[in-house]
């Protein structure tokens, strides 16, 4: 089984700086977790800039204006299920400027 999900992510830059997330959970990488920019899932029927103003509000309590499409990036996995076969995750990242 194939399970695509979309998301939003927002490209912030500060004094020469991209701002990223962190995830440090248990389970998340070999050493200190994976980094991502900021943004998330984009829910069914919703668009992808309310999906970012969203969870933005939602993650960082910002209010933001999104500007520019930057690009996407396709990021695919494969994670074994209960009965030792493989899944595909793809993911699709819509990235935009944030201010």
């Amino acid at each position: 089984m194939i399970e695509e999900v979309k998301l939003a992510r927002g490209v912030v830059y500060h004094d020469g700086k991209i701002l990223l997330v962190q995830d440090t959970r248990p389970g998340q990488g070999p050493t200190q977790g994976h980094f991502f920019l900021p943004g998330g899932h984009v829910e069914p029927g919703e668009a992808i800039h309310s999906a970012l103003i969203r969870e933005f509000k939602e993650e960082l309590g910002w209010q933001i204006h999104v500007g520019a499409f930057v690009g996407c990036i396709e990021h695919k996995w494969n994670v074994k299920t209960s009965d030792g076969a493989a899944d595909a995750i793809v993911e699709m990242n819509y990235l935009f400027r944030v201010g």
